[in-house]
């Protein structure tokens, strides 16, 4: 991955100049992309236009003193992958010259919760280049953010800020700033460790790992990214002299080896930096040591209801299988692993202990569809336990689905015809190879020592595997193999497999989409009108209601879906549903933004709103496998965005998705 580098830009000295937060995201897209993208393509995904783009790829280039960028007349751009690896480095992202309201707004709360207690707003103005009207509008932001903690209060006296609250949510205000400067680059240790301007976190690491050595004591890899975050907000706030109050010191907590292990691990601490050495700060390090080592369990209290937790998965299995077609019902690793995800989830509400899950935006950008599964198994959680899980939460579920998802979406196998001369010996282990590696995907329904068109054409199947080399005018997608079936010949009959999935899908596509995709409720090109998601999605939900598409409580149900998560799932899309199935008729409604509009984590320019009713239930599923393939793609995005009636934006999703 390509590292950003930039130098720290300081409230009171105005330092510059960095990379503004813009031109970051074109060397990110450019780097995923892989290939050459217009400068069209690259304003659309910026919602700017071809020439500003032109201009932030001039100053990129400068900025690193070399091409990173390339650039072509009728190509675009794309990165200079020969020098790209050699001469960036990183350096802090946080402290980039913020460029947006958004932006403003966390560099104002960030800097309220790290660098000092106050803040010159006179200062703060000038040197980031506002009006005091758009100050004003900053500071609603701030606000706005601040409404998730309650005890936070943004202090205001002239022209000085402050902020005021509890610890517990102060750090928890501030986890959460830190965890979105990372980009969702959860398990780059090296990454967070340039959040932290005032400490070593590496060195910090280092003394942790001696610690825990010494007592033997062994974390999951995977946590210690977010342990360290974890203990970096807690030695910031030590050293401004923001400690935590926990209302109870559990006595069996403190003859426990993870008390022990804070406990020397801040005293080591305290020696090279100005912290108090606190109970309640060692405490809660214990707590969090403890819950994530599997076997650390004397602050739960056992859900003792197995029976409970069995019906649970139970229903939840019946509701997939009844909303998304799928069925997971023979999974018993699925089930046990369910079942014990949810007494731990149980065990943690009791105690008030949060979770970070590393690949939470990995989930939803790349598996919308399993996400959303996980959702609706969140929304029953919520029914039956009475608690709501947050993303994270939501997320580990999606973990567990998707290990289970290949394997039983689709009980429908691919028609295979195998030809393969009938020798001794050979002709049992090639067939046996291939049914053995691919009972899931493929039903043998011949095997063949030679090639005969007409009883192929008969036999009508999706795909041919030979073992030696084949030419015919069926159209017939054929595959030749060794006779061996190595590693390599596996590929090739998984990337045949991937192109039938696709194909079916674009058959499916050109059979419904243009029936689904209703003209009376298709908005082309739309203004600033719409100012939240909540206007958007109520103009579009109750003119689906007033035509008869949807029932009156599908509007309910679809905010309550957008609550338990955002269905912003990359750049540029959305793709707002209800948790449940129930539209009266099918239907794809559609808004194409003119400005973007803020919607959860992204910024987005086109709303796909999913109306499904009982009987085409299997369309969900047909929808986000389409959206998986096209929302990463750039181009495609810009064709949608250029569509400039219902006929053409039909056109462009049928003719791409092939």
């Amino acid at each position: 991955m390509i590292k950003i580098i930039g130098y720290n830009y300081n409230i009171e000295r105005g330092e510059e100049k960095m990379l503004t937060k813009r031109q970051e995201k074109i060397i990110d897209y450019l780097e995923k992309d892989g290939s050459w993208l217009t400068g069209k393509e690259l304003a659309y995904l910026m919602s700017v236009s071809d020439r500003t783009i032109r201009s932030d790829v001039g100053k990129i280039n400068d900025f690193y003193g070399f091409n990173l960028i390339q650039s072509n007349r009728r190509e675009g751009y794309r990165l200079s992958k020969g020098e790209m690896t050699a001469k960036t480095i990183e350096t802090p992202l946080s402290m980039a010259i913020p460029q947006t309201a958004n932006e403003r707004a966390l560099f104002l709360l960030k800097h309220l919760l790290v660098s000092k207690k106050e803040i010159n707003l006179i200062s703060f103005q000038q040197q980031v280049f506002i009006s005091e009207s758009t100050l004003e509008n900053d500071l609603k932001k701030v606000r706005q953010i601040l409404l998730d903690y309650p005890s936070l209060k943004l202090l205001r006296s002239k022209n000085i800020l402050s902020l005021k609250g509890i610890e517990d949510e102060t750090r928890h205000l501030y986890k959460t700033l830190l965890s979105k400067e990372t980009k969702g680059n959860f398990l780059n240790l090296t990454t967070i460790s340039t959040l932290f301007s005032k400490l070593d976190l590496m060195t910090i690491k280092s003394k942790f790992d001696g610690v825990c050595r010494h007592y033997h004591y062994r974390v999951r890899e995977i946590d210690i990214p977010m342990m360290m975050l974890h203990i970096g907000i807690g030695i910031e706030r030590m050293i401004n002299r923001n400690f935590v109050s926990l209302p109870y010191h559990d006595a069996e907590l403190q003859n426990s080896v993870e008390y022990q292990i804070a406990e020397n691990f801040y005293k080591q601490i305290s020696q090279s930096l100005p912290i108090e050495l606190k109970k309640e700060e060692i405490v809660l390090l214990a707590i969090l040591l403890g819950n994530r080592n599997a076997n650390f369990s004397k602050l739960n209290v056992a859900y003792t209801d197995d029976q409970s937790i069995k019906s649970l998965v139970t229903e939840i299995l019946t509701v997939l299988a009844s909303q998304y077609d799928i069925n997971f019902y023979k999974d018993e690793h699925l089930r046990s692993g369910l079942e014990r995800h949810l007494r731990g989830l149980i065990n943690r509400q009791k105690n008030q202990l949060a979770v970070q899950n590393p690949y939470r935006q990995e989930l939803k950008r790349h598996y919308p569809l399993i996400f959303d599964m996980a959702v609706r198994l969140g929304e029953i959680i919520e029914e039956k336990i009475h608690f709501t899980i947050c993303e994270n939460g939501i997320a580990f579920l999606a973990i567990h689905l998707g290990a289970s998802y290949d394997t039983s979406r689709n009980d429908s196998k691919y028609r295979t015809v195998i030809i393969h001369p009938d020798e001794k010996g050979s002709n049992s282990q090639f067939v046996a190879k291939l049914e053995s590696r691919f009972k899931g995907d493929i039903a043998l329904i011949a095997h063949l020592s030679y090639f005969e068109e007409s009883l192929v054409q008969d036999l009508n199947p999706d795909l041919i595997l030979t073992s030696l080399p084949l030419s015919h005018s069926l159209n017939i997608l054929t595959v030749q193999l060794t006779l061996f079936v190595t590693h390599s010949d596996e590929s090739l009959v998984i990337d045949a497999l991937t192109q039938l999935d696709h194909q079916k899908l674009h058959d499916i596509f050109e059979e419904k989409v243009g029936d689904l995709i209703r003209p009376d409720v298709f908005y082309i090109n739309q203004v600033s009108k719409f100012e939240t998601v909540e206007h958007i999605l109520s103009f579009m939900l109750d003119a689906l209601y007033e035509k008869g598409y949807t029932p009156e409580e599908f509007k309910a149900d679809v905010f309550k879906r957008e609550f338990f998560s955002a269905t912003s799932f990359a750049y540029g899309f959305a793709m707002p549903h209800s948790l449940k199935v129930m539209a009266n008729v099918s239907c794809l409604s559609v808004m194409q933004l003119r400005q973007p509009l803020m919607w959860g984590e992204f910024e987005i320019r086109l709303v796909l709103l999913i109306a499904i009713s009982k009987a085409d239930r299997n369309y969900m599923n047909m929808f986000f496998e389409w959206f998986n393939d096209v929302v990463n793609d750039p181009k495609r995005y810009g064709e949608l965005l250029d569509a400039k009636d219902h006929a053409a934006f039909v056109n462009c999703i049928v003719g791409n998705n092939k």
